[in-house]
């Protein structure tokens, strides 16, 4: 089971389903892919379990989210979107025995494209196994255009 404790000083907090979440997942979405989602992200947030937004401390200004949903006893985390600083405290977050002691998890699955220095991080501080390398996101098997740093996480599986 991988570790995904957070870190003890974040200049950030994390927010478990905050009102207005779906529509700060959009606008974000929007932003990191330039990609018009938002019938297919309505449509994960509707089978999804959890959602977790980090937040600037003093503006309360998003800058991170990461959505996940149950399958079998995974947790199946994704999209991840924002600063790669909250990915660990995100998947922490999620994974935290206070969210999940009910849903009977034994693995928790993320698929990440174009982040490689996270990818180790997540080996090396938090006990990931990577299963595969796809070394972009696609379309149509087509790398995007654009510059994709902030998204993180895939639809997992991915859908749209």
């Amino acid at each position: 089971e991988p570790d995904t404790s957070a870190a003890p000083q974040l200049s950030f907090e994390l927010v478990v389903w905050p009102e207005g979440a779906t529509e700060t997942l959009l606008r974000m979405d929007q932003r990191v892919t330039s990609l018009d989602r938002a019938h297919t992200i309505r449509a994960v947030v509707a089978a999804s379990k959890l959602l977790v937004v980090a937040r600037e401390r003093e503006s309360s200004h998003a800058i991170g989210i990461a959505l996940a949903r149950c399958d079998a006893n995974a947790l199946v985390v994704g999209p991840i979107e924002g600063d790669e600083r909250c990915v660990l405290p995100l998947l922490a977050s999620l994974r935290s025995p206070a969210l999940t002691a009910d849903l009977q998890l034994d693995a928790i699955s993320v698929l990440i494209a174009g982040h490689d220095a996270l990818v180790s991080r997540l080996v090396a501080e938090a006990g990931f196994t990577v299963d595969f390398v796809n070394p972009t996101m696609t379309f149509g098997g087509v790398p995007l255009p654009g510059e994709r740093s902030g998204y993180i996480g895939l639809i997992h599986p991915t859908i749209g």
